[in-house]
């Protein structure tokens, strides 16, 4: 999840304040700091849909609908999907149920 002042060149995500970011190793970081890690037998698989949800006190993240109990706090701000692969990895991505249109700006 990126905040709008988020540095969308800067990788991986989660060294700043207005980003935080489920790396490939299950660290969930935000300001350059671990603030919590997947259990290692829930880390995503090729296939699996992750999914995040926000309630404005909690950000908790899901694989294929099961809860994984490590939720971030402290967000602050309107907060953005942000998703983005190294390594010339593929990422399948669908996007919905969203209150407010996208910002085309972020897309090219």
């Amino acid at each position: 999840m990126g905040l709008c002042k988020a540095d969308l060149n800067r990788v991986p995500m989660g060294r700043d304040i207005h980003g935080l970011v489920l790396r490939h190793d299950g660290s969930l970081y935000h300001n350059d700091e671990e603030k919590n890690r997947l259990p290692a037998n829930s880390l995503p698989q090729e296939g699996d849909v992750v999914g995040l949800t926000y309630d404005h006190l909690e950000l908790n993240l899901d694989v294929n609908g099961k809860n994984l109990h490590c939720p971030a706090s402290g967000i602050r701000g309107t907060v953005h999907p942000v998703v983005y692969v190294d390594d010339s990895a593929i990422l399948d991505c669908q996007l919905r149920d969203f209150y407010h249109a996208f910002l085309s700006l972020f897309f090219y």
